[in-house]
């Protein structure tokens, strides 16, 4: 196969998602438009937030999310958070307007504002398929006459997990947008099934997709500060970061970008390192570790865990679901004798046959810096050992030597004093208490030497 007929790294998702065993042609390559051509990207929103109402917006912006688990002392927190850690950065723009402007920091500080742009831009679907997608991003800017400056870097974040196709983060954004006090543009991308595609099916488990979409957006992104005036830093790249259902999505961007996609989108993109946390999944034993043990209820309704992965099931092409659909996840012939789901089932063979195409990758040597961090008490969702396995996989090279690239963080999360002080009575998931750190982590600087950890953004993250 001529693999140069593919634009961008839509080749390798091309092969996948469209050359199943049972064929024996392969179909014509599908033609991709270019996501950083400037006729590719639409702008449909634009607002300027002072720095005060900025942090107000990221800190409402999945207070559902937080709440929902944490209840409203929780949100209290998580807005303190967003404020304290923007306030604590924002020296970093303010030195650098000073330094444009010919102005001092103090005066520089009260000129600006942060200005957040949704655009739509074309990548390749969960089918394979050319599709349309929303994006948000946040630059700052001068408040007088909105004066485009000099960016020192770009943030690409793909988010955490939204409750619902209304709260994405071109709706609501992310705190993971707060870097923007670094002098970044950030970049954060609607996953497909939300945002402009909310009528369209979601998964949380296409992650090697959503990792192709993110960097498509984030080619988008350099066209759109383009088309605003913006300038790149001497230093200028990309800061690729990821907590929760981002880390897994995080991960393999980081792969595509070393691996798969044209080098002049390589160089465009200048990737500097990568920040993963808690999203790690290795697809062929999490469905195992999701499912074996979960019992069906009496009305042979799936249980919730199930709804993961017939949601995943939804988003294959026809080609790939050997005849099931998704209703029949919900028959009882998938129950055997003891009332567990029979993981023979051909069913559940078809579908781990398609979740390993996301499974981990490693089978590469990672040419920058990328950190993985997990919480030895996460058990609900993203078991630390996920993380770890990456790590091993990665921290060797081929020839043995290790791989001063690849690093590991493994932090306790102490959930009876943290959760009661912090996050409130209601908090149950530790999940949500290692996602809640590992955002303070990914919003300080991402530097692997010198003090990783902004400890001083929040006092009580001091116990880490």
């Amino acid at each position: 196969m001529n693999m140069n007929k593919f634009i961008s790294f839509a080749g390798i998702m091309s092969v996948l998602l469209f050359c199943s065993c049972e064929k024996e042609t392969v179909e014509e390559a599908v033609s991709y438009p270019d996501p950083s051509s400037p006729e590719n990207v639409d702008i449909y929103y634009e607002k300027l937030y002072s720095p005060d109402e900025f942090c107000e917006f990221v800190g409402n912006s999945f207070s559902d999310y937080i709440s929902a688990f944490m209840g409203d002392n929780a949100s209290l927190n998580f807005k303190a958070l967003v404020k304290a850690s923007f306030d604590a950065n924002r020296s970093c723009i303010d030195n650098r307007v000073a330094e444009e402007k010919g102005v001092m920091p103090i005066i520089a500080s009260m000129m600006w504002k942060v200005r957040i742009v949704n655009y739509s831009y074309w990548s390749a679907g969960y089918d394979g398929q050319p599709i349309q997608l929303s994006a948000t991003m946040c630059v700052p800017v001068l408040s007088n006459a909105n004066v485009s400056h000099t960016l020192d870097g770009m943030s690409l974040c793909p988010p955490h997990m939204a409750n619902d196709k209304l709260h994405c983060p071109t709706r609501f954004g992310t705190i993971m947008m707060t870097r923007t006090a670094f002098n970044h543009a950030v970049v954060v991308p609607d996953y497909e099934g939300r945002g402009i595609t909310s009528s369209r099916a979601f998964s949380d488990l296409q992650t090697l997709a959503q990792a192709r979409q993110a960097i498509d957006a984030s080619l988008a992104a350099l066209t759109v500060l383009k088309n605003l005036g913006y300038v790149k830093g001497e230093d200028f790249g990309l800061y690729n970061i990821g907590v929760s259902q981002g880390g897994g999505v995080s991960y393999p961007i980081h792969k595509l970008i070393e691996n798969d996609i044209t080098p002049e989108q390589r160089d465009m993109l200048n990737l500097k390192e990568t920040f993963c946390a808690n999203g790690i999944v290795n697809h062929d034993s999490f469905i195992d570790e999701q499912l074996a043990d979960v019992q069906y209820e009496s009305d042979g309704q799936i249980a919730e865990y199930f709804t993961l992965f017939s949601n995943y099931f939804n988003t294959l092409p026809e080609s790939e679901r050997n005849g099931y659909s998704v209703s029949d996840f919900k028959s009882h012939d998938l129950i055997n004798g003891y009332s567990r789901i029979d993981m023979n089932h051909p069913l559940m063979q078809t579908l781990r046959t398609a979740l390993c195409k996301n499974n981990i990758m490693y089978n590469w040597n990672p040419q920058h810096p990328i950190r993985f961090e997990s919480s030895k008490d996460d058990v609900n969702i993203q078991q630390d050992h996920h993380s770890k396995y990456a790590y091993d996989m990665l921290a060797v090279r081929p020839d043995m030597s290790a791989n001063p690239n690849v690093k590991f963080h493994s932090f306790s999360t102490p959930a009876t004093t943290f959760a009661s002080d912090y996050l409130g009575p209601e908090y149950m998931l530790t999940h949500m208490i290692a996602d809640f750190v590992s955002f303070a982590h990914a919003i300080g600087n991402l530097s692997f030497t010198g003090d990783y950890y902004s400890k001083d953004i929040i006092p009580w993250l001091n116990w880490l």
